[in-house]
Formats: structure tokens, C-alpha cells, sequence
């Protein structure tokens, strides 16, 4: 997730997520949903904030990288406040491949001087 400018997220932000998918199979697959039970919905969204309803294009062998300045994850209206370094789970849901849920980390902003956990 997108590191917080200043104060942490708050409850009823809307949060950028960033993911790097790539598909292994020799067939192109689809990222066509996601979610999280630490926000109201989960959007697939390009560059503008202009959610994409087909979804994201997996091409065989090949990294997508969903970042800031093209199509990535817009977690709406957060439920908690999120910290730089926090994790949330998230699913996300292919077209082929079925369901994914791992967890996503906040990133811990470069003004933050707080001592990381393993130290």
C-alpha cells in the first residue's frame, strides 16, 4: 500500500495498493476483482482513478506491474487506521487461476525514524 503522507491512513480513506503479478501459464489470464476484509471494496483502478470493470490483462510469461502511474488497487473507504509498515489482507481474484489472499504491507514512510520491529 501507498505510504502514507504525513498522518497514517484513516478510517474512510481511500488507499492505493501497488502489485507486482506475474502469470506463469502459457495462457493470458485476468485480474478481474479483489478485496479486503479491512475495507468496504477493492477496485481496479488506471493512472486517473477511473475503475477498469474488465479488469487487468495477465499476457503469459510476462510481470505486470500495477503502479501509481498506470492501472493498480484502490482499497476504499478503509475500515482502520493504517500505519507505514502495517499488513492487510487482500484477495485477489483471477479470471483462470481462481483466488489469491496474502497480505499487503503499508509502506513505512522515509520520514518515519521509529525503530523497525527487528530492532
Amino acid at each position: 500500500m501507498a505510504e502514507p503522507e504525513g498522518d497514517p491512513w484513516q478510517p474512510g480513506d481511500d488507499v492505493p495498493a501497488y502489485v507486482w503479478l506475474m502469470n506463469e501459464g502459457d495462457k493470458s489470464d485476468r485480474l478481474v476483482g479483489a478485496s479486503s476484509p479491512n475495507a468496504e471494496s477493492v477496485s481496479i483502478v488506471d493512472a486517473n482513478g477511473k475503475t477498469l470493470p474488465d479488469g487487468v490483462e495477465l499476457p503469459p510469461d510476462k510481470l505486470q506491474q500495477l503502479e501509481p502511474t498506470d492501472n493498480h488497487l484502490l482499497l476504499r473507504d478503509v475500515r482502520e487506521v493504517v500505519r507505514g509498515g502495517d499488513f492487510m489482507k487482500i484477495t485477489l481474484n483471477f479470471e483462470k487461476a481462481g483466488s489469491v489472499t496474502f497480505n499487503i504491507q503499508s509502506q513505512v514512510p522515509v520520514y518515519d525514524s521509529s525503530p523497525s520491529p527487528s530492532e
